[in-house]
């Protein structure tokens, strides 16, 4: 099975989808897709170059821009010709640990809950039009990790992303990219194979406005890394069992971080120099 069964919509939401190849009609090496949502340039493209560095026929990269972007990175990238990823988000593993995560995982990583400030945003609107009910009603982070299977699922949608995009531009109770995937998940049923968490970390202790806290040049430090990786505890499951792994990418990163980050990642494992 060539790679080219790939998710051709997603919403515009800065996050990325990732998906893993799995069923194959003959043996091959399990691949994970990278799917970044961008507005325009990226000025941390040269860390996530480093990250993909040496592991080439083990991932695929596909970039959904901004129509009105025209930019390019270098022809020796391995963002060439795809744009670029993720305009803030950083890996805080090495491929090695992400690959093996996601290609060996029972389920995707999807955040969706429907307790706190979920239902208040919930308008009869869905339920006179669809079947979509306050129960069934979700929200979650738009951050996150699908297998293909799901991938598959919501490539097939039309129904509700139509809803979706119809009902909720230019409201701020209804984000799309905060509410139609996690909903969906729910109409599915898909509970039992969703890990209901996102794998990408960020500071809301500290938020800016209705964003995470976003880290300037000054707070990238072996502690800071430390610190995300270990966010969590114990608390994460993976394939029903307790793993402390819960987060392989955190947000948001200014663009002034790329040099402290280049220097640092090595100390941490990103990769080997």
């Amino acid at each position: 099975m060539k790679d080219t069964n790939k998710p051709t919509r997603a919403s515009r939401s800065g996050g990325k989808l990732l998906y893993v190849l799995r069923r194959t009609p003959y043996h091959r090496v399990p691949k994970v897709a990278f799917l970044f949502l961008v507005r325009g340039d990226l000025p941390l493209r040269p860390l996530w170059e480093k990250f993909f560095a040496g592991h080439e026929g083990l991932y695929t990269i596909y970039v959904h821009a901004d129509p009105s972007y025209t930019g390019s990175p270098p022809e020796d990238s391995v963002f060439y010709g795809r744009m670029i990823p993720s305009q803030a988000c950083i890996p805080v593993r090495n491929f090695t640990t992400v690959h093996a995560f996601l290609a060996g995982s029972a389920t995707s990583f999807v955040d969706s809950y429907g307790d706190g400030d979920c239902r208040a945003r919930y308008d009869r609107y869905f339920a006179e039009r669809t079947n979509i009910t306050i129960e069934h009603w979700r929200k979650g982070a738009q951050w996150f990790e699908m297998d293909r299977a799901l991938a598959l699922e919501v490539v097939a949608d039309e129904p509700y992303i139509q809803m979706f995009r119809g009902f909720c531009v230019g409201r701020w109770r209804c984000l799309t990219d905060e509410h139609y995937l996690p909903t969906l998940l729910s109409l599915l049923g898909w509970g039992p194979r969703n890990a209901n968490r996102t794998l990408t970390y960020a500071d809301w202790k500290r938020p800016q406005g209705m964003h995470p806290h976003t880290y300037d040049k000054a707070e990238v430090t072996e502690e800071l890394v430390r610190r995300i990786r270990e966010d969590g505890g114990n608390r994460c499951f993976y394939n029903g069992a307790r793993n402390g792994i819960c987060n392989l990418f955190a947000r948001k990163f200014a663009p002034d971080t790329l040099e402290s980050l280049l220097r640092l990642a090595p100390k941490v494992g990103l990769w080997v120099t």
